[in-house]
């Protein structure tokens, strides 16, 4: 579809939005260039809304480019619910489904993509491994809800600190790692610290009685690739 569409128009980026975004098409920003945006959206039987198109157009639209954009639209929109069914398939199956993070199918799928981009293009690759402290006292004195109650909230926090192209994934028990594809060591040990303060900040309490269950403290080890 993208192919399709980019020889009616001259696209800078296009994004398919149906509450994830989707990049179809992308290009670097330039200073002087001077974008248009328009946005469709697409619907399928019943007029049910499937998402939204986001052009950027380096010229604006004519009313003929505009009609036959529709035309592809509609034609996109046919096979789109299925594909959208299927992707939402495909991310639970590599979701952890008590953090929400990636699991680990998701760590080794997306390390692998990591190295192998790494390997075409060296720009840095720092690959972060997370360890709960004295996750087992935790369990043992508080039972295995409040230690999940813990890791929900690690995961909360890395999600938040961690957006973009940075792969945040629970790799297993009470161990988490974060990808970094592209950055230096220097920046990701500023991310780590935020991580590290903002976990250790706040004293949790158990959700059942209310009991202080302390600060939650992490110990982080990360390797690196030039």
């Amino acid at each position: 579809f993208a192919e399709r569409v980019a020889n009616i128009v001259r696209i800078h980026s296009l994004q398919f939005d149906c509450g994830q975004p989707h990049p179809l098409i992308s290009h670097p920003p330039q200073a002087r260039l001077t974008l248009h945006a328009y946005r469709f959206e697409l619907r399928g039987r019943h007029e049910q809304l499937l998402g939204q198109l986001h052009y950027e157009l380096e010229h604006p639209l004519s009313d003929g480019q505009r009609r036959l954009l529709e035309q592809y639209h509609q034609l996109f929109s046919l096979p789109l619910p299925l594909y959208l069914r299927l992707d939402r398939l495909e991310q639970q199956v590599r979701l952890d489904h008590l953090t929400g993070l990636g699991n680990r199918a998701y760590f080794d799928e997306a390390i692998g993509r990591a190295v192998e981009q790494h390997s075409r293009e060296p720009h840095g690759l720092v690959l972060v491994l997370l360890d709960l402290d004295r996750f087992k006292q935790v369990n043992d004195t508080w039972g295995h809800q409040t230690g999940d109650q813990v890791l929900r909230y690690v995961a909360t926090v890395m999600s938040r600190v961690c957006p973009g192209d940075r792969f945040a994934t629970r790799f297993g028990g009470e161990e988490f790692a974060i990808i970094f594809p592209g950055e230096k060591a220097g920046s990701v040990t500023a991310v780590l610290e935020t991580i590290r303060h903002e976990v250790a900040s706040r004293s949790l309490r158990r959700r059942s009685t209310n009991d202080d269950l302390g600060a939650v403290t992490i110990s982080v080890g990360f390797a690196l690739r030039h």
